[in-house]
């Protein structure tokens, strides 16, 4: 089903949830990256000071080397911590301790056959990574994770039988078990736990190879066992899921099968019902991030810089950011003052990729 992504939320835009005075952030500046990179895809901070990035440079060759990228102090500046051939890392997790998970698939580009599954572990907050291994029996992908609760991570993938997967770690990520079939789901593409043992995951069916309707699935026991969960008719296939400890959830992607409009999903029971979130008409392809946080609202983002900002009870409003055109793959904010996005920028020489940071929080 294509490049999806788990977005990392810390406290998630809250001063653009307090409101701006204008519809356009302040504030906003490109940080510099290594030379290169063709998208910068996910972001999670373990602290204000202290962020972790993944992104891809793609070679003329079509092989593709995946880049994990580490941001201290004003996160002006980013450096390359790891970078690994034939690997694209498609979601990545940080907790407040010291560790980050990275998730994706190797054999992209050059000689391999097939893609496999992949995670890379770090214990020192992005600093030094290491593969671990994770074992699915064939071949396939991991494409989203999360680890909040103590030791506990669960990630989801999919295989090449066009076959939906989870994966679970009860050591913060050094060993994988599983996998388990997430019944329903033919691709999924975002995963998300409100406690330690409740758990959504998102996707959809597949018909002639590509994903059409969107499809749910949850979990009451930590992702031992799934079963479908029911969802407004209809829907294209779902890209991203959040939801925080409050059991205030929101889902994001396309409207139908055609994917030409995004779709955004609320519940505010966990989820048990479902309901539609109603637009900009300016918004145009499926959303590619949703991510919520209990104390200040849900944001979810997606192509040309749109930002979709809820606080708790009140509507969603649109928060983009215009003047860089910027796709939004990813974000984090871990303070008031410190919000992160990062994605891809367009230029006449081709796709690059972007982070921008706002130290003023609007």
């Amino acid at each position: 089903m294509g490049r999806v992504r788990l977005v990392a939320v810390g406290s998630l835009l809250a001063a653009i949830l307090a409101g701006c005075g204008s519809a356009v952030p302040k504030g906003w500046q490109r940080a510099w990256l290594p030379a290169g990179l063709s998208e910068v895809s996910t972001v999670s901070c373990s602290s204000p000071t202290r962020c972790v990035a993944t992104g891809e440079r793609e070679e003329s060759s079509g092989e593709v080397t995946g880049y994990i990228l580490s941001g201290t102090g004003d996160m002006s500046r980013w450096s390359a911590v790891k970078n690994a051939v034939g690997v694209r890392f498609d979601a990545l997790d940080c907790t407040g301790s010291s560790q980050c998970i990275a998730v994706g698939e190797a054999g992209q580009g050059g000689a391999s056959a097939a893609p496999a599954p992949v995670a890379y572990l770090s214990r020192d907050r992005g600093s030094t990574w290491r593969e671990v291994p994770v074992n699915i029996g064939g071949a396939g992908e991991l494409v989203a994770v999360t680890c909040g609760y103590r030791l506990s991570c669960v990630a989801v993938g999919n295989t090449l039988e066009q076959t939906a997967f989870s994966t679970l770690s009860d050591d913060g990520g050094a060993t994988w078990n599983g996998p388990i079939a997430l019944p329903g789901l033919a691709a999924v593409a975002g995963i998300a736990c409100s406690t330690a043992r409740r758990c959504i995951a998102v996707g959809g069916t597949m018909t002639g190879g590509a994903p059409t309707l969107g499809a749910m699935v949850g979990s009451f026991d930590g992702g031992q066992h799934w079963s479908l969960l029911a969802t407004p008719p209809g829907l294209g296939a779902f890209t991203s899921v959040s939801c925080d400890a409050r059991s205030i959830c929101a889902a994001g992607g396309a409207e139908d099968i055609h994917g030409t409009r995004p779709s955004l999903m609320q519940a505010t029971d966990g989820s048990r019902s479902w309901k539609r979130v109603a637009l900009p008409e300016a918004m145009a392809l499926p959303l590619t991030t949703v991510g919520c946080a209990t104390k200040v609202g849900c944001v979810a983002g997606g192509p040309s810089g749109h930002l979709l900002v809820r606080v708790h009870g009140a509507d969603w409003a649109d928060r983009s950011i215009r003047r860089i055109d910027v796709s939004v793959l990813g974000l984090s904010c871990p303070t008031d003052h410190l919000c992160i996005t990062v994605g891809i920028v367009v230029k006449g020489s081709g796709p690059s990729g972007v982070i921008l940071v706002n130290r003023q929080g609007t």
